[in-house]
């Protein structure tokens, strides 16, 4: 029988004192101190685990990675099942985007303590990295139950509530967490955020300003501040913040990016496109800052059809490269003549021009033929949100969704035609629709061009918009609808049709309530020449950003140029849509902005009785205007020149009886038109997505 082995030999009482000397140096932030204290003692005793996981926090903090998970591999290989092991080496995989390997980290330690804390919250971090929202959301829930006063978790959770759009249980969140910790600058910079979702405006602005008292030199800060008062329509100030965060933080291409919209707004149009060209230098990988760079393009009259697609093209190549299906089967059954589930997604399902257009369409759908899918991509609801939501069969709050779950989830639900509303837009979710999660995609309604997408099947127009004797400029097949590729109705609180005002005061008065951003130097100069050819007829300006003084001087500046006198012009800021409507009792004629048309402004003067005039040009955003009048019955009122504009505007202006009559009968006209035909109009929608679909199925088919 062998000898036994000898025992080992103790560990001197000095090690002991030396470790925990080395953690006093950790915690008190003296790490240089604390790193040769631990070497001195591992040099002694190999195997002191403890020593090996300190050490490795210390090389984490230095941004040494790979000693740091090397130390923590070997601290594992020794104690198994000590927690915070995993947790730091979980952390550390995490920070290098190792995300599946991290999430095994958390596994195993709740699988040692099933109630650890930390666990759950960091594993709920990376789920959220991983776009798997909702798993982070229970776990952040987790740590909440565990630890109520874990003031992160309960940031994190908010985050994740906000997502989903439960913006009170998000608001809930983050007042427990402001109490626990009044100076915690993420938790009152997300109060502001939530307040923004809301359009709370000026108390988001007042949570953003006091975050930047806690942490003035923060660049994001300034960027939210920005966005607060751009919202609130002041826009110098909402320029002066970017200018100091892009100050702060000049890589940072998001912020310029809001820059240029800011100007963008303001009318500014070639500062905003170099606003956004210097983001996509900065950030070539950034879709949205690229998304606002091709939005803003179709205001510059200079750029062509041909410069457009490919810009839309180079978008696609750019941003969604790989993301298709690689050859996966649809799991869809090719019936032709199934009951068609149609998805519609969308972030504007709410008081906005899409909702204005698409919730008497969704209303209007025949539920034998079609069953009616909405995934909405916005957290803010209101009663339009409502209205559209009692004409879907299913209902998806798609704001918590990273766009692969919404992939997933469009074809888990077995969507046979998803309909974009969105296009390069803001809230866009092209990113899920380039995943190609059903077998037919549809661009419609809420972006006039293409998109720019492969995936993207069809994108509806009509023989105005796009004309079968022209080449379409599009990578989408043109899904040509007969009649208008578009319906409208005017909401029921729409305010009674009045008498045109020159009738009262003697003078027409010219209007245009469309954004500012479509009024370029450019229309303002043709505008001009209007009012010079009639010296005394007025114009009138209105939308929200003219509630800004120096949105308004630009304007008065602009034309005072031109031989127009200040007193000569109104200049009107925002109101609700009902007082926005009747604002148009005080106009006799509405001027469309060119080259990028109103839709629904033009649509909302003709139910308000006024008629208006339109320039039509070469692209999508030209054409607008031209196949809104053809179809209300008053092509009579398109003009293909500059010089014809102005004869339409002034023949319209010059006879008061003219006017009355057109006054009087304009809205019942537009209503009995193919724009006003909704109904109608839903049943070419629904022959045309039929065909799409039989299409897919390999059945013959025509648009």
């Amino acid at each position: 029988m062998p000898p036994a082995a000898p025992p080992l030999p103790s560990p001197p009482p000095w090690l002991a004192r030396a470790f925990t000397t080395a953690v006093k140096h950790y915690q008190a932030g003296l790490h240089d101190q604390a790193r040769q204290l631990l070497i001195l003692t591992l040099e002694r005793q190999p195997d002191h685990a403890d020593s090996m996981y300190l050490l490795a926090s210390i090389a984490a903090q230095s941004g040494d990675a790979e000693l740091a998970e090397g130390l923590l591999r070997q601290s594992i290989a020794i104690e198994s099942r000590k927690t915070p092991y995993w947790i730091l080496l979980g952390n550390l995989l995490q920070r290098g985007d190792r995300l599946e390997e991290s999430a095994e980290c958390y596994k195993m330690t709740l699988s040692l303590d099933p109630n650890c804390v930390d666990a759950y919250y960091n594993w709920g971090n990376t789920l959220e990295r991983q776009g798997r929202n909702r798993e982070a959301m229970e776990f952040f829930e987790q740590s909440v139950r565990l630890e109520p006063r874990h003031v992160q978790a309960r940031n994190n959770l908010a985050n994740q509530y906000r997502r989903a759009g439960r913006l009170e249980e998000a608001a809930a969140q983050l007042e427990a967490a402001r109490r626990l910790d009044p100076q915690s600058m993420p938790v009152v910079l997300n109060l502001g955020n939530i307040h923004m979702d809301n359009g709370e405006y000026a108390k988001a602005l007042a949570c953003f300003d006091q975050a930047i008292a806690m942490a003035p030199a923060l660049a994001v800060l300034y960027n939210n501040k920005g966005n607060a008062l751009r919202n609130l329509k002041r826009i110098p100030e909402a320029l002066e913040a970017y200018g100091k965060a892009i100050e702060l933080e000049p890589g940072r291409a998001e912020f310029r990016v809001n820059r240029g919209s800011a100007l963008q707004t303001q009318g500014r149009l070639g500062e905003a496109l170099e606003s956004f060209r210097h983001a996509l230098e900065l950030a070539p990988e950034v879709a949205a800052a690229h998304g606002s760079a091709l939005f803003t393009l179709h205001y510059d009259p200079e750029t062509s059809v041909e410069e457009l697609l490919e810009a839309h093209r180079e978008w696609a190549r750019r941003h969604t490269g790989g993301l298709g299906r690689a050859g996966r089967p649809f799991r869809n059954r090719r019936n032709p003549d199934k009951r068609l589930r149609i998805g519609y997604v969308s972030a504007d399902f709410r008081q906005h021009p899409v909702a204005y257009f698409v919730a008497p369409v969704l209303a209007s759908h025949d539920r034998g033929q079609v069953e009616v899918y909405c995934y909405a991509s916005a957290v803010k609801r209101d009663d339009w949100t409502a209205r559209i939501r009692k004409s879907a069969a299913q209902w998806r709050n798609a704001a918590s969704m990273s766009d692969l779950e919404l992939a997933a989830r469009i074809e888990q639900d077995g969507i046979d035609i998803l309909v974009d509303l969105a296009g390069h837009t803001a809230g866009n979710r092209l990113e899920a629709f380039a995943r190609k999660p059903a077998p037919v995609q549809v661009s419609w309604l809420g972006y006039f061009n293409t998109t720019g997408l492969e995936a993207m099947d069809y994108l509806a127009v009509d023989e105005v918009i796009c004309p079968e004797s022209e080449r379409a400029p599009y990578v989408e097949q043109p899904l040509r609808l007969g009649g208008c590729y578009l319906a409208y109705r005017g909401p029921d609180y729409a305010p009674p049709v009045t008498p045109p005002p020159a009738g009262k005061k003697g003078y027409v008065t010219y209007g245009c309530f469309n954004t500012l951003s479509k009024v370029t130097a450019d229309v303002l100069r043709l505008w001009a020449r209007l009012l010079r050819a009639d010296p005394a007829a007025r114009l009138v300006l209105k939308n929200a950003v003219l509630d800004d003084p120096l949105s308004q001087q630009i304007c008065r500046e602009t034309l005072e140029s031109e031989g127009v006198e200040s007193g000569r012009v109104t200049l009107a800021g925002q109101s609700p849509h009902r007082e926005l409507l009747a604002a148009y009792a005080g106009v006799d004629v509405a001027l469309d902005p060119f080259p990028y048309n109103g839709g629904t402004t033009t649509c909302e003067a003709l139910w308000m009785g006024v008629p208006v005039v339109t320039l039509a040009g070469g692209r999508f955003v030209s054409r607008v205007g031209e196949t809104i009048l053809r179809h209300a019955g008053c092509g009579e009122w398109v003009a293909h020149s500059q010089d014809e504009y102005v004869q339409i505007a002034l023949a319209l202006g010059s006879s008061r009886e003219r006017l009355r009559e057109i006054r009087a009968g304009l809205r019942e006209t537009a209503r009995g038109s193919v724009l006003g035909d909704v109904k109608g109009f839903t049943r070419r929608w629904e022959d045309a997505l039929r065909v799409a679909w039989k299409r897919w199925c390999g059945a013959p088919g025509e648009f």
